[in-house]
């Protein structure tokens, strides 16, 4: 088959092992996935990159089986929050973390809060060098 970063759909259905070819449809679906979320970015379609976002989770869930229950509690509950485009696990798996994909006015403390007990955080410049003197 080669690497699946150059496989297509067609290779990974030629694959015998059940479970093998449930991990290869999901890299080789990701890369392409990645590619349309970056194109998807780069033409401010946030409707767009959050259908691929929810396309990534489910693959991460079904194909690769790197989810848990709690982390699809998770995306569901998000997905039903006006002003959300797109929910997805990331991290380790298995646990690790979502990335909500928001209008900048949408309300994510009520499944935020009420559901999971989680703490809202925000995007920040980071850190700089100051003088002291």
């Amino acid at each position: 088959m080669g690497p699946l970063r150059s496989a297509d759909d067609a290779a990974v259905d030629r694959i015998n092992d059940p479970l093998v070819r449930s991990r290869a449809r999901h890299v080789v679906g990701e890369n392409q996935r990645v590619r349309d979320f970056a194109a998807a970015l780069s033409a401010g379609d946030a409707r767009e990159a959050g259908r691929l976002m929810y396309a990534s989770h489910f693959s991460l869930s079904r194909d690769f089986e790197t989810s848990t229950k709690k982390m699809d509690d998770a995306v569901d509950a998000y997905s039903r929050v006006p002003g959300v485009h797109g929910v997805r696990m990331t991290g380790g798996g298995f646990g690790g973390c979502i990335v909500v994909l928001t209008d900048d006015d949408a309300d994510l403390s009520v499944p935020l809060c009420a559901e999971f007990g989680g703490i809202r955080v925000r995007a920040a410049d980071g850190a700089s060098l100051s003088s002291i003197a």
